[in-house]
């Protein structure tokens, strides 16, 4: 019976302590990924903080218990084993906690998971005909692009389009906030959505960010598309 309790003992701590390990490799996974967007965006100041402070001990925990583990090492004494356990559970529910708070708290599943979207003014063009917006997706990352919402003011149908342009590439309404009431929030928008002479051809311009002038967008608003053009003339 003691062979068995002594046999006992250390068998179920191995099991508890490899899945602390276990749990703390897939936070740390989490947190990385999670941070870096799938390794689509940088780390800034804050994140650089959290690796320093959470990430590099986590790792050093992981790799001190799987060297420990390959080896079978463990305490002689049983109240030393229970004290390991202990602490071992401890550090690995600390680490994994803090780096999940962290993923939550930032909101981090954002431009990986799901799409950040950050939209321009709502405006509608001056026929009446339609809404619009323009939506920079995923800004700041590698996998930033821009898109062209569109909605028909009489049936309510709308469509999204992607433009062939970066999201860091056009000018954001928030750059330039409206000093006073009387000013319109139209006024700092980013795009203009207007008819042509062309049916359902509609010529989208859209300022680049930087006062580098501006973009031109031929949108077909039957085949909901969007083509790049250096003309301001439709079908040139």
């Amino acid at each position: 019976m003691k062979e068995i309790e002594k046999h006992f003992m250390p068998h179920t701590i191995r099991i508890i302590w490899m899945a602390a390990v276990a749990v703390t490799f897939g936070s740390v996974t989490w947190y990385t990924l999670a941070s870096t967007a799938g390794f689509q965006r940088g780390i800034d100041l804050m994140m650089t903080a959290v690796y320093v402070l959470v990430v590099v001990p986590a790792l050093c925990f992981i790799g001190v218990s799987i060297l420990l583990l390959k080896k079978a090492w463990l305490p002689g004494n049983a109240v030393l084993q229970v004290l390991l356990i202990i602490a071992v559970v401890i550090l690995a529910s600390a680490f994994s906690f803090g780096l999940i708070h962290q993923v939550k708290t930032n909101g981090y599943t954002s431009g990986w998971l799901r799409e950040r979207v950050r939209s321009d003014v709502p405006q509608v063009t001056s026929d009446g005909k339609y809404e619009y917006w323009v939506e920079h997706i995923n800004l700041f990352q590698r996998n930033s692009f821009a898109r062209l919402y569109v909605a028909n003011v009489a049936t309510g149908d709308d469509f999204t389009v992607v433009l062939d342009a970066r999201a860091e590439d056009i000018r954001r309404w928030e750059v330039s906030i409206p000093k006073s009431s009387d000013e319109k929030l139209e006024d700092y928008a980013c795009s203009k959505l207007e008819p042509t002479d062309v049916d359902n051809m509609y010529l989208l311009t859209v300022i680049k960010s930087g006062a580098r002038g501006d973009m031109f967008f031929e949108v077909d608003v039957m085949s909901e598309t969007a083509r790049r053009t250096d003309s301001v003339g439709i079908g040139e």
